[in-house]
């Protein structure tokens, strides 16, 4: 069994709603355990090699050095990381923590409908899920080198990364754009994304 802690937090954004499915979701993986903590400044005081991965689901504004310092750490020997939606609106200024996750928030459209599209054409992680539509806020970012693109949607007429994964030291990193609307953690490709992005990180 791999600890897996969920570092989730909102009422509205993201909606409280949408973080209790991405639970129910990631608790029914098979030989996963789910702790949650409500703050990633939590870390900095915690045995972090208890944990095989982080979920980050939050929009928050303050990370204390820390905390940053353990994030680095445990990512750099080893640990995995599923980052959700506004995890990459969080701290902004923090260059350390966009550098793991490999993008940094520099705007998003309205909420509105747009199609999600394989980017790969032999996808050995994603592969044999299909386009796909959702109403949800489709994020722009100042992107880091060194990633894997698995799904792209259409913004201003330009492919946006809406998936993707990278390396890190040792550790695994996998980012999910859509997570504003609770509506959109119900659809059933967005949750297999989850699941198949959980085992990714933890090695499964």
């Amino acid at each position: 069994m791999k600890q897996v802690l969920s570092v989730s937090t909102g009422f509205f954004h993201p909606p409280f709603a949408a973080r209790r499915i991405v639970d129910r979701v990631l608790t029914a993986v098979a030989r996963i355990q789910l702790s949650h903590a409500r703050s990633l400044n939590s870390i900095g005081g915690l045995d972090m090699s208890r944990f095989a991965a982080l979920v980050l689901y939050y929009h928050r504004d303050h990370l204390a050095l820390d905390a940053l310092e353990a994030f680095e750490r445990f990512v750099q020997n080893g640990g995995g990381v599923l980052a959700i939606h506004s995890a990459t609106a969080s701290f902004k200024g923090q260059t350390r923590y966009f550098d793991i996750l490999g993008g940094e928030f520099a705007g998003h459209g309205p909420v509105e409908p747009f199609t999600i599209e394989p980017a790969l054409a032999d996808d050995p992680l994603f592969g044999g899920i299909g386009a796909f539509s959702v109403t949800d806020e489709l994020y722009i970012h100042d992107l880091r080198p060194d990633m894997t693109v698995h799904f792209t949607a259409t913004y201003a007429g330009e492919p946006q990364p809406i998936v993707w994964t990278r390396t890190v030291g040792r550790g695994r990193v996998c980012y999910v754009v859509p997570g504003h609307r609770t509506a959109t953690m119900r659809q059933p490709q967005m949750q297999e994304i989850l699941r198949r992005g959980v085992k990714w990180i933890i090695g499964d």
